[in-house]
């Protein structure tokens, strides 16, 4: 249940239940208040409601639909999760085999993660979520601070895409992720024409 007790406002420590704004207290369910989703596991959360800040953290198997936030959305710790976020800012740190559709003014920042999969929220999600229809969408600007060679893909990442976006709700499993391989590195040589 959300709470807001004691300098805390969100949903932590369940297994298998399913969070939406009826969970929220009066206080909270107007917005504008940072929330936090915090030692989740095979959870729903879905909240249309406006958030300062979000703060998710060790997650493993959810479904998340947050959003509109105006200010950040920190990501650590999660494994196995489906998250979508309409948000100023996304920063994922210390994740795996999680899949992030976002519409984000600023592109996403991963740090120590691998296996993630980045798209846009589908038209509809976007619209529940409080997205201008024609805003700018910064979610294929993806910065890896794990991979830093210049010119090589990120084997961290990829990017998916189709026509209406990216469709949520679906656990990420290890199979279902395929990662660019980094390209190999030309010295120059060529050993076959000596």
């Amino acid at each position: 249940r959300g709470d807001d007790r004691g300098g805390f406002c969100g949903f932590e420590n369940a297994e298998g239940r399913t969070f939406d704004g009826s969970d929220l207290p009066p206080s909270l369910a107007e917005g504008g208040a940072d929330f936090t989703v915090r030692n989740l596991t095979d959870c729903t959360v879905t909240l249309q409601t406006k958030f300062v800040g979000l703060r998710m953290s060790n997650l493993v198997g959810c479904t998340i639909s947050c959003g509109p936030v105006s200010g950040p959305v920190y990501v650590q710790n999660c494994e196995g999760c489906s998250i979508s976020v309409a948000s100023r800012q996304l920063r994922v740190h210390d994740t795996t085999y999680t899949t992030l559709l976002a519409h984000t003014s600023a592109g996403p920042i991963l740090e120590n993660c691998t296996h993630i999969r980045v798209g846009p929220l589908d038209r509809t999600a976007a619209a529940c979520l409080g997205v201008e229809k024609d805003g700018h969408n910064a979610y294929k600007e993806v910065r890896d601070f794990g991979w830093l060679r210049h010119g090589q893909p990120s084997p961290n990442w990829c990017l998916i895409e189709t026509e209406e976006g990216g469709k949520g709700g679906e656990r990420l499993e290890t199979k279902h992720i395929e990662s660019p391989e980094p390209a190999e590195q030309d010295d120059g040589s060529d050993e076959d024409e000596l």
